[in-house]
């Protein structure tokens, strides 16, 4: 049987930095008034999704942001059974990002909430509310950070090479890496040769699926970058000064992958250890 009682029950942060669930009394009466004869959360989302656009707007929207909540904690959840006790974290750690958190004299900034980002941005006509709270959790900054902090990398290594212009690649490799001049100038003409031959393919494959998509009345949409295929790395090799075979090339672009990643990660801890400086100066004095 279905557990309605998520959509009256929020889950937040409380001025403990712990997670607390709390009943909505006022979001139940209106859940009974309005679904309680609802059978399928797909439905009930939809017709509160509804409620949400009209004059019950601030009812439904408590009953939509109790079953994000409920969302948050499962993905939450996932995440920290998936990486938490390899890459030492909890899943609360992961909900202190996430979840609304209570007001309290110490509180000063003032964002858009990722509940709020949620709702702004969802379609009950594209996807299931579950699914896109769980792709917003992943791609959120926040829990983005967190997650390179311990290490974990949420992105492939093509895209990672995609996103690294010449310029950043050569810092992170001399300066950071600190490999030779030789080393850098040939890793400098692999990522070259993957611009040339990898990113221009798959470019213009996206643009081949989205003009189809768009003759079919279709949205935008963004193929994965795949690994890359025998006859690209051989394309590759060829414009390579020295001969490689495909699984040299293979493996050398996995190398200089994981350079960026190492520096990224370094990064992160950087940036997280001043975040961290910045959140003490607001905690209330010892009494």
């Amino acid at each position: 049987m279905n557990d309605t009682s998520k959509y009256w029950k929020l889950n937040q942060i409380n001025t403990l930095g712990r997670c607390q669930t709390s009943e909505n009394q006022d979001a139940r009466e209106f859940f009974n008034q309005q679904l309680s004869d609802v059978d399928t959360d797909k439905e009930i989302v939809r017709q509160l999704w509804q409620l949400y656009q009209g004059e019950d707007s601030p009812l439904a929207e408590a009953c939509l942001g109790c079953v994000i909540s409920h969302h948050m904690k499962t993905v939450c959840y996932q995440i920290a059974e998936q990486y938490g006790e390899k890459h030492d974290f909890t899943q609360e750690e992961l909900l202190i990002l996430v979840l609304e958190h209570q007001s309290f004299p110490g509180n000063r900034e003032k964002e858009i909430s990722l509940t709020r980002r949620i709702l702004q941005t969802f379609d009950p006509e594209k996807s299931s509310l579950s699914a896109w709270t769980k792709k917003l959790i992943k791609t959120a900054k926040e829990v983005k950070r967190f997650l390179l902090e311990h290490g974990i990398e949420q992105i492939s290594d093509w895209r990672l090479l995609k996103e690294t212009n010449e310029r950043r690649l050569q810092h992170i490799l001399a300066d950071y890496h600190r490999l030779s001049k030789a080393e850098v100038k040939q890793f400098l003409k692999l990522i070259a040769s993957y611009q040339t031959v990898y990113l221009a393919q798959v470019q213009a494959n996206r643009e081949q699926i989205n003009q189809r998509r768009k003759q079919e009345g279709r949205g935008h949409t963004t193929a994965p970058y795949l690994d890359p295929t025998t006859k690209q790395l051989q394309a590759m090799a060829q414009l390579l000064p020295r001969q490689l075979t495909p699984e040299e090339v293979l493996g050398q672009l996995k190398d200089l992958a994981g350079f960026i990643r190492e520096f990224k990660q370094h990064q992160a801890r950087g940036i997280a250890t001043q975040a961290l400086g910045r959140r003490e100066t607001i905690l209330p004095a010892p009494v």
